[in-house]
């Protein structure tokens, strides 16, 4: 078992359509915000815990202080054994949105995850992370796995997830693999 967090932050150009930044705003904040010349959206925060009900951080808690002040102590409460922090930023990106011009952004994704170690005879840090020739991909394992294989006591089941996610190149293995997975996880 472990606490994962996800805090991601979208930056785009100023040049940006106004009708993009109008869409975009109307998912990540009510339209009587005062929007910030050049944000087309801001940030998110969402928490999930079994044992509470699902909590999301206001909008404007979600900058990189009040993560530290609020989402992390949770996070380190649900896994005491491990925690981890990995941040990753991007240059420049961009997207053709339909029927808009291209739009350049860039985006920082901060991971933040703790571990209460359950099996296996070490502590296995998380987030996993595989990075190939033009992907990144990031594990970050909240459960149990039951099977379809069983596992010895002493394997730890993110270990096995994520070496046999590395065999995996298509998006849709990965997606077949995670179906095919029993046990609860998140």
């Amino acid at each position: 078992m472990c606490g994962i967090g996800l805090e991601l932050q979208i930056r785009a150009s100023s040049n940006c359509s106004n009708g993009w930044k109008r869409q975009m705003n109307q998912f990540w904040k009510s339209d009587d915000e005062e929007q910030n010349e050049g944000d087309c959206c801001d940030g998110f925060v969402e928490r999930h815990d079994h044992e509470h009900n699902e909590r999301t951080l206001p909008r404007e808690g979600c900058s990189g202080e009040n993560v530290k002040k609020h989402l992390i102590p949770l996070i380190k409460e649900r896994g005491p054994s491990d925690f981890q922090h990995v941040a990753f930023q991007s240059t420049n990106s961009h997207v053709q949105v339909t029927s808009q011009s291209n739009i350049h952004f860039r985006w920082n994704l901060n991971c933040y995850s703790s571990v209460l170690a359950l099996r296996g005879d070490h502590v296995t840090s998380q987030p996993r992370i595989d990075t190939r020739k033009t992907t990144t991909r990031i594990l970050m394992w909240n459960g149990e796995y039951y099977g379809p294989e069983d596992l010895p006591r002493q394997t730890n089941d993110t270990e096995h997830i994520s070496h046999d996610l590395k065999e995996l190149d298509e998006v849709s293995d990965v997606a077949k693999y995670i179906a095919q997975v029993r046990g609860e996880y998140a």
